[in-house]
């Protein structure tokens, strides 16, 4: 299918090259043996030439070369004030055997005058995703898709709460990191700023922008996913996202939501067992006219005009990895969004509190096994608890992390059967431990201190 895509350039000359593409992510399904759908969604200004054409450049990352795909669809922004719309170009391609590979998109380029990211017009945009292909793990993986807009205004002064709505088809669970965007060959650009007050969170993907400055104009931001399975990491996919800091004198919130569960980081969570209905109301309240959306991956719960949501799960839903539900406001200046987490676990489902999801911990790809939760008394704890060993266990490697992916304690080589943990020095709030044993067997898991 390798096409010479030459006379395009020629034609288009540097007019093409002004792209104006906003963002973007890459996508893959699992169709059969080593054989993969792959999709580009770039997301252009509809003045920009680059949106006649019909094909664009991509790399399998397996020494194939450069290679073209096709267009197959041109798609609205929903509910979108912008004058953008969604390129995206799907092809199939078949891997000769294992490895892990990188596919990738360079493609110029970028709007000019972006607030936080100096010379954006030259830089071009660049977009990754890595693939698995294993023969000792049964890996037919399918990568996150992207279900909410990835342009959209934010309101100057008011802070930010936004997520990409990434679902896994997979289940695998999904930790997020904000990073810096990359340009000219994959590599980070410089002339970038985070703005001050950015995070996001590395479990439900929320991104929070506390009090955004009175700079009106584009912000450029990329997002890493990494997906984890058996706690593996498996795949790590970057979305380039950009948001519009507007000025507006409208007022708004998500109303009905003090009362809902928190957890310790202040996130809705929920935790329900197989088969077992959760019921809440989460309305939206504003001056100025809006629409409310559930982006939900599951496809089964409930949201009506008056907030009321409801979720029942069933049985096959038992897994570590939360269920995200995304509720949307869109009032076509600003948009918001709330998030829900519900974990359904049963009791035969064990060392759901992976520390997996924390990239700083930088797990090999080892094939290490997991076993049953320890006995750890007291947790939550004040001044000390003690994690009780199984007999005839001895500890290669203890690690004691906190949520941000911190070591904070460490030790090798234990031979007694209890590690004990003094909270004198411990903030209040969740820690994280990893025992690796002689015989390569792994114990982790969460601890609370108070």
């Amino acid at each position: 299918m390798r096409h010479l895509i030459l006379l395009f350039f020629i034609f288009f000359g540097i007019s093409c090259y002004a792209s104006h593409t906003h963002g973007g992510y890459i996508n893959y399904t699992h169709l059969t043996g080593n054989t993969y759908e792959i999709t580009v969604h770039l997301f252009q200004d509809l003045n920009s030439p680059a949106i006649q054409r019909q094909e664009i450049e991509i790399n399998f990352g397996d020494n194939s070369g450069a290679d073209t795909i096709f267009k197959t669809a041109q798609l609205p922004l929903n509910n979108s004030t912008f004058n953008i719309a969604e390129m995206v170009y799907t092809t199939q391609h078949t891997y000769a055997g294992f490895g892990r590979y990188t596919i990738s998109v360079e493609d110029p380029n970028r709007p000019d005058n972006i607030i936080n990211f100096a010379s954006s017009i030259n830089t071009p945009v660049y977009l990754r995703t890595s693939l698995e292909i294993s023969p000792s793990v049964n890996l037919k993986n399918n990568s996150p898709v992207i279900n909410s807009n990835i342009v959209f205004y934010s309101q100057s002064g008011k802070d930010l709460r936004f997520n990409l709505s990434a679902f896994d088809s997979d289940g695998d669970f999904l930790t997020y990191k904000l990073v810096r965007p990359r340009g000219t060959n994959g590599v980070a650009v410089s002339g970038y700023s985070f703005p001050s007050g950015v995070s996001v969170d590395q479990i439900n993907g929320e991104f929070k922008w506390d009090n955004p400055p009175v700079n009106l104009g584009f912000h450029q931001f990329t997002v890493e996913i990494t997906e984890c399975r058996n706690d593996r990491f498996i795949a790590t996919t970057s979305i380039d996202f950009m948001i519009y800091n507007s000025a507006s004198n409208h007022t708004s919130r998500f109303i009905s939501t003090d009362t809902l569960n928190r957890n310790e980081t202040g996130n809705i969570s929920y935790t329900i067992q197989p088969g077992d209905s959760l019921e809440l109301n989460i309305n939206y309240e504003s001056t100025d006219t809006f629409t409310l959306r559930l982006m939900d991956g599951t496809q089964r719960a409930s949201y009506n005009s008056n907030g009321d949501f409801k979720f029942i799960s069933r049985p096959e839903d038992n897994r570590c990895a939360p269920y995200l539900f995304i509720f949307e406001a869109d009032s076509r200046a600003v948009l918001e969004h709330q998030t829900v987490m519900i974990h359904v676990i049963d009791s035969n489902l064990i060392n759901c509190d992976t520390i997996c999801g924390f990239n700083s911990l930088s797990i090999e790809n080892r094939d290490l096994t997991r076993i049953r939760e320890l006995n750890i008394h007291p947790n939550p704890f004040t001044n000390q608890t003690t994690i009780n060993l199984p007999t005839n266990f001895r500890v290669h490697d203890f690690n004691l992390f906190n949520r941000l992916g911190q070591r904070i304690q460490v030790e090798t080589n234990i031979t007694n059967s209890k590690i004990k943990i003094s909270g004198t020095n411990l903030q209040a709030g969740i820690y994280f431990y990893r025992i690796e044993g002689s015989n390569r067997q792994v114990y982790s898991g969460k601890l609370v201190a108070q």
